[in-house]
């Protein structure tokens, strides 16, 4: 799916960009905490949105495979960055990301997850 046609189901706007571009930019707690609205409106909502909107496909499609948009704990993944090992102690991510697991867990067969993830890189 293509940025246009994502802006025209009214999934993500200019804002997601922008957002992500001065996330980039300003990789630090303090602009994060000044900006989290933004994040909230132009990044979560959504992502959350396109989540719940894809479940029946991947219901219909069959394998397991769910989508849950809870804020927390879902299909979401967080934009916090462990950085306990890490050489570079950047807190957030750089790029919006969803996991759908299978209902099975590990049991679930070759494709225990699907991953999806939006880049800033992304025009």
């Amino acid at each position: 799916m293509s940025q246009q046609t994502m802006t025209r189901n009214g999934y993500f706007g200019p804002g997601l960009f922008r957002f992500l571009r001065d996330l980039k930019t300003h990789n630090e707690r303090r602009w994060f905490e000044a900006n989290k609205q933004r994040y909230k409106a132009d990044v979560q909502a959504p992502f959350l949105r396109l989540i719940t909107d894809l479940a029946p496909a991947l219901k219909e499609i069959g394998g397991g495979f769910i989508a849950d948009p809870s804020p927390n704990g879902g299909s979401m993944m967080r934009i916090y960055r462990d950085i306990r090992f890490s050489k570079d102690k950047s807190p957030y991510k750089t790029y919006a990301a969803a996991h759908f697991w299978h209902a099975n867990g590990k049991d679930g067969g070759p494709f225990r997850h699907i991953s999806f993830i939006w880049n800033q890189a992304t025009p």
